[in-house]
């Protein structure tokens, strides 16, 4: 016992001296610097650490006399670190410790550093990277209690089929392909099912979630936990909602940041709702509505048809199909395929594609049964409506029809124009003469029946885009690369 009292002494004394500015320094002294007391090999530590201490042991891998991390991004902590050891050591010289307290000491730090420190230290320990390979690249993994990390993924809707549930199903494989625990939840923190999206009685506590992305500016923040809003709307959308004053951008503001894809009027609306606030948008991560690298399909053109799918919801509101009167010329060639629900019964069981004959039938609102609908079409309308276009954000199709190995015809968005400039057909549309706009679609899907090699060496163009900068699994390694960052603005 009087070992041990001796032994704290020497920590009490430093632990008193503690500031803001010496927290490192601290750190290797009353975690690491025992180790050093009698120069313990490195490799003995980590043999002293059970596998179920995975915690400890990636810290002690990280910060433990590990000289080469000093010359990548740890490198100032590494050095302060060090520098509390020496200390240690120097202040330490009288102590005398037999063999079998130095075991408990290096027995009560590990189990200490494995599940008993504060959340102020684990914060801290955030700004520690470990480094993985994925992909054939490397990714810098801040180092957390939970691995590689664990999301949170916000559904509003649970069991309903939506956008957003397709999406959601998306980022959980993603996720899973990634190597990062995905939790699916509901607004209020209910775990959701994976199946079926539907509710459970069980909550997530923060604790286990690294952060959280919300899918829709309807979600509240309801865990103590950093939340990510998913900036996928185009303005338009809730500033035309009557609740929008009330409380919609009270929920923008409750996210502690955002992720963007677009430099036009989605990240313009934020900045005005973020004026005179602390959060800024400048180096945020990006997150699309995409798929993981693993679901992407080769193309094949061999009876080329076009794609188009969609809820049609404009019917239900305005009375009419979007793009009616191109889609309609579009069915009288019988060279499209359309595909969306059947019947609505929410809807007062109203038909959206009603009076098509080039209609086919719904597709399982799974997230991945459209691409192999898309691959044997071979050719993907990617067709932004008005409010989208006039944000300067794109449709979903656009990465629907990159995994899916499909041909692009689209319209002249400016996020297409500035990705895929030489990897997709582009046309005008001309919203007042549906007819000029059929005329340029049927000359690109000409071109792609008499030029079929070309055409797929831009399937493949746009593919390797798809690949470097819009792959759902290396976004999702992205943001968490970044998210000390975002976490310490």
């Amino acid at each position: 016992m009087e070992e041990i009292e001796a032994y704290k002494s020497v920590l009490r004394l430093e632990i008193e001296k503690y500031t803001k500015d010496t927290y490192w320094e601290l750190f290797g002294y009353v975690y690491f610097g025992i180790f050093s007391l009698k120069k313990t090999d490195r490799l003995a530590v980590l043999n002293m650490i059970s596998d179920d201490q995975r915690y400890a042991l990636e810290i002690f891998s990280s910060l433990y006399f590990n000289e080469k991390l000093a010359t990548f991004d740890n490198s100032e902590i590494v050095h302060k670190i060090i520098s509390g050891q020496e200390r240690f050591v120097a202040d330490a010289s009288g102590l005398i410790l037999s063999d079998d307290v130095l075991k408990q000491i290096y027995n009560a730090v590990i189990v200490c550093l494995n599940e008993r420190l504060s959340k102020f230290d684990e914060c801290q320990l955030m700004k520690v990277y470990k480094y993985e390979q994925f992909g054939g690249e490397n990714y810098r993994i801040p180092l957390n209690h939970t691995g590689r990390m664990s999301i949170g993924v916000i559904n509003p809707w649970p069991g309903d089929w939506s956008a957003e549930s397709e999406v959601i199903a998306r980022i959980n494989r993603s996720a899973k392909d990634a190597g990062i625990k995905c939790t699916l939840l509901s607004d209020w923190g209910h775990i959701l099912r994976e199946n079926d999206q539907k509710k459970t009685n069980v909550f997530a506590t923060a604790t286990d979630l690294d952060f959280v992305l919300t899918t829709h500016y309807l979600t509240p923040k309801s865990l103590d936990s950093f939340y990510y809003h998913t900036l996928w709307n185009p303005p338009e959308i809730p500033l035309n909602l009557g609740e929008y004053n009330q409380f919609i951008t009270n929920n923008y503001l409750m996210n502690d940041d955002y992720l963007i894809y677009d430099t036009g009027g989605m990240s313009n609306h934020l900045m005005t709702i973020l004026m005179n606030k602390p959060r800024s948008i400048e180096k945020a991560s990006m997150l699309t509505t995409s798929f993981p690298e693993s679901s992407m399909l080769d193309p094949k053109l061999e009876d080329p048809k076009m794609f188009y799918c969609g809820m049609n919801w404009d019917k239900l509101v305005n009375h009419q199909t979007r793009h009616e009167g191109l889609f309609k010329l579009l069915d009288e060639t019988g060279n499209i395929k359309f595909f969306g629900p059947d019947v609505v019964k929410s809807w007062g069981g109203m038909r959206p594609w009603e009076g098509y004959r080039c209609y086919q039938y719904p597709i399982p609102w799974d997230g991945f049964s459209i691409l192999k609908e898309i691959n044997t079409c071979g050719v993907c309308l990617v067709i932004s409506s008005d409010v989208h276009r006039r944000a300067g954000a794109v449709t979903t199709r656009a990465y629907e029809a990159c995994a899916a190995g499909a041909v692009m015809i689209t319209d002249n968005n400016e996020f297409m124009q500035k990705y895929f400039a030489d990897a997709a057909l582009f046309i005008y549309y001309n919203r007042n003469d549906p007819k000029d706009t059929f005329r340029q679609i049927m000359e690109k899907y000409n071109w792609i029946i008499n030029h079929k090699q070309e055409a797929l060496n831009m399937v493949k163009r746009a593919q390797q885009i798809f690949r470097e900068k819009f792959a759902l699994d290396k976004q999702l390694l992205n943001i968490v690369s970044n998210h000390t960052e975002r976490f310490f603005p």
